[in-house]
C-alpha cells in the first residue's frame, strides 16, 4: 500500500495500472453492448416527465426491468466467459 500522511497506510497504490486496463475494457465493453440501451430508455422516460427519480417510481422500474436487464447482462458476460475459455484452450 502507499504511504500517506504522517506514515500511514492508505488504500491505494500509486503508480501505472497495466491490468486496470482490462477490466476497464470488459465495463466499457458492457456498456456499449447491452447496458448504453437501457440507459437511453430511462433517460428518455426522465425527459418526457414519466420517471421522477422517487422511491416509488424507482421500484416500479426495478419490478418491471431488472430481470431484462439481468439476462442481458448475463448474456454478455457468459459471451465473455466463453471467448476466455477459447482463448485458454488455444494457448
Amino acid at each position: 500500500m502507499g504511504n500517506g500522511r504522517n506514515g500511514h497506510c492508505t488504500t491505494y497504490i500509486q503508480g501505472a495500472s497495466t491490468s486496470n486496463q482490462r477490466i476497464e475494457s470488459v465495463w466499457a465493453h458492457l456498456r456499449k453492448q447491452c447496458i448504453e440501451h437501457w440507459i437511453n430508455i430511462f433517460c428518455d422516460l426522465e425527459e418526457n416527465g414519466n420517471f421522477l427519480g422517487d422511491f416509488v417510481d424507482r421500484n416500479i422500474a426495478q419490478f418491471c426491468f431488472l430481470a431484462i436487464i439481468q439476462v442481458n447482462a448475463s448474456g454478455f458476460l457468459l459471451l465473455i466467459i466463453i471467448c476466455i475459455i477459447i482463448i485458454i484452450l488455444l494457448l
